[in-house]
């Protein structure tokens, strides 16, 4: 049984290669639109003087899985010994930006007040 999912996975790695640097583009992408959601609703409450709402803290549970997303794909970047020096930096500085554009959006929405408890 071992040897046989042995030839199955090593099968499936040569017939059915999936590269990380096919993958990372839709995921930063992912990362980018989930934190520009999460800016675009603090915005909102800023403006309202809302608070700490469950709409907000679902964006920024999104905004921060996906974000661990990416570092994640990145990581994998690294392990894939095909993958030229300066696509990997270049994927390591695009979610580095867009971790630190969340962790300033982090710092605006603790200065909201709290709306409603939040399990």
């Amino acid at each position: 049984t071992l040897a046989g999912g042995l030839i199955a996975l090593g099968a499936a790695m040569v017939f059915w290669p999936m590269w990380e640097h096919d993958r990372f583009a839709p995921v930063l992408r992912r990362a980018i639109l989930s934190t520009r959601d999460y800016l675009h609703q603090l915005e909102i409450q800023l403006q309202g003087h809302g608070g700490q709402d469950a709409a907000t803290v679902q964006l920024k549970r999104r905004a921060e899985a996906a974000s661990v997303a990416v570092f994640s794909s990145v990581g994998r970047l690294f392990a894939d010994d095909h993958n030229p020096r300066a696509e990997i930096e270049l994927a390591a500085l695009l979610a580095n930006g867009n971790q630190r554009l969340l962790r300033l959006a982090n710092l605006m929405f603790v200065g909201l007040p709290d709306a409603t408890p939040v399990s």
